[in-house]
């Protein structure tokens, strides 16, 4: 009984640990197709894009509006065309929908900048932005 259990949770926790890891590190093949539609992108809309999925995804269309105009970027536009693109859609609630997929490849883009959190111009894991803190590494420069 003893050996069935460790084999069943060593297989849990390689599965677990396979889940982990694909979901930090993607599937190669499948981000490249993705970045290829965010490589078309104008620069405006790879910004709002990026924004979308590392902290606006299933926020209300108008509060993220108002927030990303107050940056200075032509939302209304850009928003439109990541929805023409298939990137985002908008619900019925008015909230920004993005696949997984997506997302992650949104955090893929951003992680490439720099394997060092505070060189990224993005932060949305609490680890990440702890580490920034706590070592007081923070050098981005737009």
């Amino acid at each position: 009984m003893e050996l069935s259990h460790h084999i069943i949770s060593y297989a849990q926790d390689y599965w677990m640990d396979t889940l982990n890891k694909l979901r930090k590190i993607p599937n190669g093949e499948i981000q490249e197709v993705l970045e290829i539609s965010f490589d078309g992108l104008k620069d405006d809309e790879k910004q709002i894009f990026l924004d979308i999925a590392c902290f606006f995804r299933g926020s209300d269309r108008t509060f993220v509006r108002k927030i990303l105009e107050s940056c200075g970027f032509f939302v209304i536009s850009g928003i439109e065309n990541l929805i023409d693109k298939s990137l985002i859609t908008i619900n019925q609630r008015n909230r920004l929908v993005m696949h997984d997929l997506l997302q992650e490849m949104g955090w893929h883009v951003v992680r490439k900048t720099s394997k060092e959190p505070g060189k990224r111009n993005r932060l949305w894991e609490q680890k990440d932005i702890s580490h920034v803190l706590k070592c007081e590494t923070m050098s981005f420069t737009p």
